[in-house]
């Protein structure tokens, strides 16, 4: 699928797309900070999650969110809504 991002730049949706316009919307903690678990992530973005992960997570970039940690012990991933925005 290709998608018109406000930017104007044109591109091929990724599969964590749902993921990361959710991670936009969210509240975080007082800290800013969102903790989900590897099955939410999966049932937010309708996509397994696997190494592709690994190189998505920089489609935040810009966006005030990035990821901070990915635990494999506790299958969980933390994101910061307190990144340095770029528009």
């Amino acid at each position: 699928m290709i998608i018109l991002r406000e930017s104007g730049i044109i591109g091929k949706m990724s599969k964590y797309e749902r993921l990361w316009e959710y991670v936009i919307g969210a509240t975080g903690d007082e800290k800013g900070e969102i903790t989900m678990s590897f099955e939410e992530i999966e049932k937010v973005s309708g996509a397994k999650l696997d190494h592709s992960f690994l190189s998505s997570k920089k489609e935040l970039v810009g966006s005030g969110c990035e990821v901070c940690k990915i635990s494999l012990k506790n299958r969980t991933v933390t994101l910061s809504k307190n990144a340095e925005r770029h528009e």
